[in-house]
């Protein structure tokens, strides 16, 4: 096979090998807690109980992996903490979402130690699984042949950035014979070999052929962009490989991607890792949680609503129009906390410390954000997230984009019942400024687990808040 066709596949080997260490783990789990040192307490299972099991272990797992990024394109797995992490956190919501639809299951409860055996064993084999792999490919190819011989052209702020995205993150498979640095000098603390940095060849075909290369990377300045109007075309033609790294230094604040629409690539200044399979991770989390909490609080949910009966005329919720993802309006659902009539004088009021349209019960609820339970059925009907910025009323969001920058970022995404700025105390009549920081720093820096550590900050400093009321 071509090495570099071999090199390409990979990923699909990759899939395969996962599936069959998820499997070899989950029977040896059985096997550990039924048929060795684990204490039983009831009689031993049919195997056929657990083996039947691997079919949906096959489609968890690949989803969970492949969602995670585990089969990204040249992606090789080293033994380190970075790499090990980031397979655990794929590995433990693939266990939650297996736990919770056999939780389903009534013809037979499964063992919660098979369960732990089994996430401990899952994590070492699948790496061992990898390690193998990679060597057999390269064992059979060798290691050298497998990859290319590279050449780096790059300005000395950027050559770091470009070694990293070599050796860490597999840009190109192969080793690099040498450097040519445009736009100033490398210095030597910058742990380049001396032998490796090589003079502006005077002739690019010459140059390619005695150094056999057969990868050019580019990582240059934007005002140095001269070099490809004098070196593109003939570079391009000599290697079978040419990559640019194009200086979007102007844009380092911001967060990025690039598509490709038409042949033509559009740089998205204001994107969010929240698009694709991310999106489908998010939503699988919000039903969950949202009917995992509806059980929990249901007679927390029944005694407020009582409450609130009883506390003033008027119905138990309260429907306030709110602005969403895209800039929709929905209909958000809370427990009413003030007489019906608190705003017709008024008109729209902006809450504090110590509001008096509030009722008695309205108070508590308030400060202890139980009137935000309601929300819940937002979440499943899909107008809210569980987390998210929160949503404000359209007359108080054309007052704040006529005077914050960057307010409408917001709206890239759902809103949610609570966030990464209620969390860290912004809620209530606090900053408007740090919230909408707070806020877009979430959605650039979204993970699935970033809403899993919102979630639990929220119970422990999240109900209770001196800005809630």
């Amino acid at each position: 096979m071509n090495q570099k066709h071999l090199f390409e596949s990979y990923p699909f080997i990759k899939i395969l090998g996962d599936l069959c260490a998820v499997s070899v783990a989950w029977l040896l789990a059985f096997y550990l807690r039924f048929y060795t040192f684990v204490p039983l307490f009831k009689e031993v299972p049919v195997a056929q109980i657990y083996t039947k099991l691997l079919p949906l272990i096959w489609l968890v797992w690949g989803f969970s992996l492949f969602a995670f990024g585990e089969y990204r394109q040249k992606r090789f797995f080293k033994f380190n903490i970075k790499e090990i992490a980031a397979l655990a956190k794929a590995l433990a919501f693939a266990m939650l979402i297996f736990i919770a639809t056999t939780f389903f299951f009534e013809e037979y409860k499964y063992s919660r130690v098979t369960l732990a055996i089994f996430y401990i064993l899952q994590i070492s084999c699948i790496g061992a699984m990898r390690v193998f792999l990679q060597y057999l490919l390269f064992t059979v190819e060798g290691k050298n042949s497998l990859g290319a011989r590279i050449l780096l052209i790059a300005h000395p702020g950027q050559l770091r950035r470009l070694m990293d995205l070599i050796t860490d993150h597999n840009l190109v498979l192969g080793h690099v014979i040498g450097i040519v640095p445009i736009g100033g000098s490398i210095n030597e603390n910058e742990g380049i070999a001396a032998g490796s940095l090589l003079a502006m060849p005077s002739n690019w075909v010459d140059f390619i052929s005695e150094k056999r290369i057969e990868t050019v990377v580019v990582a240059i300045k934007d005002k140095d962009r001269h070099f490809f109007h004098d070196n593109l075309e003939i570079i391009a033609s000599q290697v079978s490989e040419f990559l640019i790294l194009p200086d979007f230094e102007m844009f380092s604040k911001h967060s990025m991607s690039v598509r490709v629409l038409a042949n033509t690539p559009i740089l998205d200044v204001n994107d969010s890792p929240l698009k694709g399979y991310n999106v489908v991770l998010k939503r699988l989390l919000d039903i969950l949680g949202a009917i995992a909490a509806i059980l929990i609080f249901s007679p927390v949910l029944v005694v407020a609503s009582f409450l609130v009966r009883i506390g003033s005329k008027g119905p138990v919720f309260y429907r306030q129009h709110r602005m969403g993802m895209d800039g929709r309006t929905f209909s958000i659902l809370k427990f009413r906390s003030m007489p019906i009539s608190a705003e017709q004088a008024t008109g729209a009021v902006w809450a504090t410390a110590n509001d008096q349209r509030a009722t008695k019960v309205g108070k508590f609820l308030r400060k202890t954000s139980l009137d935000e339970l309601p929300q819940l059925f937002n979440v499943l009907k899909g107008q809210m997230s569980l987390v998210g910025p929160r949503p404000e009323r359209p007359i108080f969001v054309d007052q704040f984009r006529r005077s914050i920058p960057k307010y409408m970022l917001r709206h890239k995404v759902k809103a949610g019942m609570t966030g990464w700025a209620q969390v860290n105390g912004w809620r209530g009549d606090t900053s408007i400024e740090r919230r909408i920081e707070h806020d877009l720093y979430y959605i650039q820096n979204w993970s699935i687990w970033l809403d899993i550590k919102i979630l639990f900050l929220t119970i422990f400093k999240g109900f209770t808040n001196p800005n809630a009321y």
